[in-house]
């Protein structure tokens, strides 16, 4: 890696602290020198996620993994480390400098956003074509959407027939392998392709820096689906892509508000209305990784979905996420019959204005939608409510929020509130299944236990680096990646006359060995009476290991000679052997 580039990161690192980083997501408690908070990557009640200010690096105990800033915002954000990059160098008012290496994808995916935007381009020409995009323009005028809406969202329009994205493409001297990539032609069954949108209003979908990464499309006919999108790419994932972050997202930070709504139409309305801090989860129950998306410039969140009993659960099914990132968020009831679109079409703006100041947490109106949809006079009856609510309580982490409203449940069904909070015998099993090995577990590579010894040795006490690398002992590794490790903890020795846990991590490529790193950064087993003889063991045993591995080796090739009659080469085994078990005596 060029020097400029490395000099980015490392500035960075001293730049961004990962407590202040990671606070942005978590809530962190201190925890003697260290942070806890929640692991936000498994599902945990008792915190095992620590934070290292001192070392900069943060390790979970319960799911293994581990890293320095750059690998929480890759992991929580799920982000390249392109993009980490450029993300924390705009924090900290850095540029990333021109011609880095962004991997063997990047190309790729800057080709594949180049031909979402020829498609994008030639559809929106398709819509505003007098004769051609008639139809699909009435339709929206219909549908109450603004020419200057077409033009902002550059809303397109697919025209029937089968062939019209073929034949466009063929014309931009484009790789027509890629075009199918995207999901904008399919492959025939002899040779050729079709247009995957047929007749339909497009909409193109954008990520954070409005770059197009899909689209959607509505039928004009009687063509099923409805609604059409792109298929997954590899620069468009579904439950990571929301239609209209492009715009709502500054609009989130200005406003500290994000408005969810299920569908194009809602969101266009809304937008056209002054309510542009709305965005739609492209038709899907809302998924915990758009959740983190949003929840960068905002933690308040109204949903606004139809009134119908597909409406409302589709609202229940987005509680996961955003209970998971601790976050309460809102719903509003619409007026039956209505959608967002009807209803700011109909009743103003003003009256949604009104209705989002009035929205109730969305956990509020769940736990009474239950108790009025289920019998609360039977014993069966309040079974079955108990054991649909039990779960979104278990889920609320503040302890006080969830005994308040297993209190107020408990006397409207006249259970006791431990019955709410905790089912028979599951706090018991989940005891059971957690353990202090786990991490260890979870580890998948095992390593000689001398060799592991000594690299965590070097890690946390760096002016041992010299001593063990004269000794001899890394040399005499079994393990390659222990041994890399090592010479990555010299390297940087030798370098800055210390170790830094974030270069380390960042310098280690397995994903497995970084969590290892920050795994033995955090262990501190080596206490300081004992580090003395500890590394003389651990040298002793590792030399001692290699001389009986290279003695197994030559004691298996004498064996093959013996059946030979290269007498002279038998002879210089032999000895080679003798001056192995010397050795061995020796140490």
């Amino acid at each position: 890696m060029p020097r400029d580039f490395s000099d980015t990161i490392d500035a960075i690192r001293e730049r961004v602290n990962i407590v202040d980083l990671v606070s942005q997501y978590l809530a962190l408690k201190k925890a003697g020198k260290n942070y806890r908070a929640l692991c936000p990557f498994h599902r945990e009640k008792t915190p095992s996620f620590m934070v290292s200010e001192e070392k900069q690096i943060f390790h979970c105990f319960g799911c293994g993994v581990g890293g320095d800033v750059f690998t929480f915002l890759m992991r929580y954000e799920n982000l390249t480390f392109y993009n980490a990059l450029n993300e924390l160098a705009k924090r900290v008012g850095l540029t990333v400098p021109r011609g880095y290496d962004r991997g063997e994808d990047q190309g790729k995916r800057d080709l594949l956003f180049q031909i979402n935007q020829i498609a994008a381009d030639y559809l929106h020409a398709r819509l505003l074509s007098e004769k051609a995009g008639r139809g699909a323009r009435e339709y929206l005028k219909r549908r109450g959407i603004r020419h200057e809406t077409i033009e902002k969202y550059r809303l397109g329009y697919a025209p029937p027939g089968w062939t019209n994205m073929v034949g466009h493409f063929r014309t931009q001297s484009v790789d027509m392998k890629m075009v199918q990539s995207l999901g904008l032609i399919v492959p025939r069954k002899q040779e050729g392709w079709y247009d995957h949108f047929r007749n339909r209003v497009i909409f193109p979908i954008r990520d954070t820096n409005g770059r197009i990464v899909g689209f959607g499309g509505r039928a004009l006919d009687d063509a099923t689906p409805k609604y059409l999108n792109s298929p997954e790419s590899l620069i468009y994932k579904k439950s990571q892509s929301i239609y209209g972050i492009e715009i709502a997202s500054r609009e989130f930070r200005q406003r500290d508000c994000a408005l969810i709504v299920e569908g194009y139409f809602d969101l266009l309305i809304l937008h056209q209305n002054g309510f542009t801090n709305a965005v739609a989860p492209l038709g899907t129950a809302l998924t915990l990784e758009q959740v983190r998306i949003m929840k960068r410039y905002t933690r308040n969140f109204v949903i606004i979905f139809d009134p119908d009993e597909a409406g409302i659960k589709a609202a229940f099914r987005s509680l996961d996420p955003f209970m998971e990132e601790e976050i309460h968020p809102k719903m509003i009831q619409l007026p039956h019959g209505h959608d967002p679109d009807s209803f700011v079409r109909q009743a103003g703006p003003e009256a949604l204005e009104r209705a989002v100041d009035g929205a109730i947490p969305l956990v509020e109106f769940f736990l009474e939608h239950t108790m009025k949809q289920g019998d609360s006079e039977s014993v069966e009856g309040k079974v079955q409510i108990a054991r649909t609510i039990r779960p979104v309580l278990e889920k609320i982490r503040d302890p006080l929020e969830r005994r308040l409203y297993a209190k107020s449940l408990s006397e409207k069904l006249g259970v006791l509130e431990e019955d709410l909070l905790v089912e028979p015998g599951k706090e018991k099993r989940a005891r059971q299944r957690v353990g202090l090995g786990d991490d260890q577990r979870r580890l998948k590579t095992t390593f000689p236990a001398s060799e592991e010894a000594l690299v965590e040795v070097m890690l946390n006490h760096c002016d041992l680096i010299p001593r063990i690398f004269e000794s001899g002992a890394v040399d005499a590794f079994e393990s390659e990646d222990l041994r890399q490790i090592a010479q990555v903890l010299k390297r940087a020795y030798e370098r800055k006359g210390e170790v830094l846990m974030g270069e380390i991590i960042g310098a280690v490529s397995k994903e497995d060995l970084r969590s290892r790193v920050s795994f033995w950064a955090f262990s501190g087993k080596f206490k300081e009476e004992d580090l003395e003889r500890t590394v003389q063991d651990c040298i002793r045993t590792v030399k001692l290991s290699r001389l009986k591995r290279d003695r197994r080796l030559i004691t298996q090739r004498i064996k093959e000679l013996e059946k030979t009659d290269e007498t002279r080469r038998l002879e210089e085994l032999l000895r080679q052997k003798q001056h192995l078990i010397e050795q061995e005596r020796n140490l």
